[in-house]
């Protein structure tokens, strides 16, 4: 009997003890404050495990999340899904390109984040490394862990908008981002592709800067988004095939002296707002419908349904090839400038520069080769 007792008292003495040091770590790591970071179990790295505000580390507004491990001595590797959800001080977050991975959500809840820097779009950097390059949109691989919206998370809070966002055609996902966040910039660690369907949808981002080391901006990456001014990095070398499609609201694209750019591929700035460009001077092809008006089906005689605002485009120096219908239905289009062009002339495909109504055909005629039958110059002045 007593030997029983001994054995239950001991058992009882363990448990409070457990209890009690289980208690004790539990209020320690509640109140931890900061950016708060624990160690990966398959790496050397950190993953940002949570986020508390303690008043230092937001420095006018910005939490730098690289700067903060590097003073610890350590590299963060990955964020953790929820990490910063419901935050209310940070306007400007800083993600070091050290991370690799970024969870479903790591962004959620966010109340006040109005700039996010980040080294890729989407859960990694591998974007569309696995799928069939060469294949049309249709028959790639769908991801939507690819989307911008993939770590902001689906959960709705009252600071949240509403984001419904395609991944794929005719794929979509509902996200929640902040009201306030206005601006997104991608700075990756290596040469990095950004993934078909990127920011495809995103309605309330007017900014998005791509740092060095993009490399090509993938098919229908702004397709039907908000976004009004985009600045492309000198390392871009391609801009596929339905990239700002039907962009209404964007009016700004700029490049760089040095920029890298060497084709423009179909549809990719179709019915967009922009109204004057100067072209890289690498660009040596200009697609199919690459700058067009979207065409109005019903409509007799030609219309068009969203119109492009293009007004002016200097040529670039490399130029050898304009598309079919590059400039269908570009009404307001009235220079074309061929003076960087060091080709006696360039190859124009058929309806080229059709129903460019304020455009003088004779001006450019000249500079063109192109198909008589081709309606080429159909209803220019």
């Amino acid at each position: 009997m007593k030997k029983t007792l001994k054995i239950l008292l001991f058992g009882l003495l363990a448990a409070i003890m457990a209890v009690s040091a289980f208690a004790r770590s539990g209020s320690t790591d509640s109140g931890k404050k900061g950016l708060i970071l624990t160690k990966s179990a398959d790496s050397d790295s950190y993953k940002v495990a949570k986020f508390v505000d303690d008043g230092v580390s937001v420095v006018n507004g910005t939490l730098d999340i690289g700067a903060i491990a590097t003073e610890q001595g350590k590299t963060v590797g990955k964020i953790r899904s929820g990490a910063f959800n419901g935050d209310s001080s940070i306007k400007k977050l800083v993600v070091p390109a050290t991370v690799t991975e970024i969870e479903a959500g790591a962004f959620a809840g966010m109340k006040a984040l109005e700039e996010i820097v980040l080294p890729f779009v989407g859960a990694n950097a591998t974007g569309d490394a696995s799928f069939n390059q060469t294949g049309s949109a249709e028959n790639k691989a769908v991801e939507e862990k690819r989307s911008i919206g993939y770590v902001f998370g689906k959960t709705e809070y009252a600071e949240g908008k509403t984001e419904t966002l395609f991944y794929a055609a005719e794929k979509s996902s509902v996200y929640y981002l902040p009201v306030s966040l206005t601006k997104i910039t991608i700075n990756p660690a290596e040469n990095y592709r950004l993934p078909m369907y990127a920011f495809n949808g995103l309605n309330d981002v007017a900014t998005v800067v791509l740092g060095d080391k993009v490399t090509e901006i993938g098919e229908y990456a702004f397709a039907n988004s908000g976004v009004s001014a985009v600045t492309v990095a000198d390392t871009v070398e391609s801009i596929d095939a339905y990239a700002f499609y039907n962009c209404k609201n964007l009016k700004g694209l700029s490049f760089g002296a040095a920029s890298a750019l060497a084709e423009i591929k179909s549809h990719a700035f179709y019915a967009t707002s922009i109204e004057n460009i100067v072209l890289p001077a690498g660009v040596t092809k200009i697609g199919e419908y690459a700058f067009a008006s979207e065409i109005d089906s019903s409509a007799n005689p030609i219309a068009a349904k969203n119109a492009s605002a293009l007004e002016s485009i200097t040529l670039s120096a490399n130029l050898t090839e304009i598309g079919e219908g590059a400039f269908l239905l570009c009404k307001s289009l009235t220079t074309v400038d061929f003076s960087a062009v060091t080709a006696a002339t360039v190859d124009l495909g058929n309806y080229g520069f059709a129903y460019c109504t304020a455009l003088t055909a004779a001006t450019v005629e000249g500079k063109c080769n192109y198909n008589a039958n081709g309606n080429c110059f159909k209803d220019c002045l």
